[in-house]
């Protein structure tokens, strides 16, 4: 088991208030952003983090260590989209933007060798994520938002490396399409 995943359970089994704190302020972020672009409503992505943490801290003796904290959290936060997403019944993905910062923006550019994408608006991209299905949308989402390795995405998502590797290739690729359309719509409304 990795030190840092060791002082967190620890820290968390004793009820140790600044670990805690700690750990929340670690991992906050990680989840607030994988949450927010696959749900469009502040309210919601409140909802589904505060059922993380509280999933995470009530079964944190249930975290075998097979992978990092990050990994669980983020399996965690999965599967409370799942069941949430499952409860709306007029879930609309274009409803709403996320927000998406210039070093993402320029990461996918980079990642998908398209100069294109270097003058996407924050709105496009997002528009343009949210219409790919879940699998791939989740993927691209875990590889660039979150950073996570092949290896790790392949574990929350529980995925082979394989479909990994092809679910964020064809995810980019219809990105890079979809961006591709829209900037042409707007050279030709010029």
């Amino acid at each position: 088991m990795l030190e840092e995943n060791r002082y967190y359970i620890e820290g968390i089994r004793n009820q140790n208030q600044q670990v805690i704190r700690q750990f929340f302020d670690t991992y906050y972020p990680i989840l607030y952003r994988f949450i927010r672009v696959q749900c469009f409503n502040e309210e919601d992505v409140a909802d589904i983090l505060q059922e993380v943490f509280y999933k995470a801290f009530t079964r944190i003796e249930q975290f075998r260590g097979d992978a990092s904290i990050k990994t669980w959290l983020l399996s965690i936060a999965r599967n409370e989209i799942r069941q949430f997403l499952r409860k709306q019944q007029n879930w609309d993905r274009k409803v709403e933007k996320a927000t998406w910062d210039a070093e993402s923006r320029q990461e996918l550019a980079v990642a998908t060798e398209d100069i294109v994408l270097l003058r996407v608006q924050e709105e496009e991209l997002i528009e343009a994520i949210q219409l790919l299905d879940e699998k791939k949308r989740q993927v691209v989402i875990l590889r660039l938002l979150e950073e996570c390795s092949i290896k790790e995405t392949a574990l929350i998502l529980d995925l082979t490396i394989s479909d990994v590797k092809v679910s964020y290739h064809r995810g980019l690729q219809e990105i890079r399409k979809q961006l591709l359309e829209q900037h042409m719509k707007g050279v030709e409304a010029q």
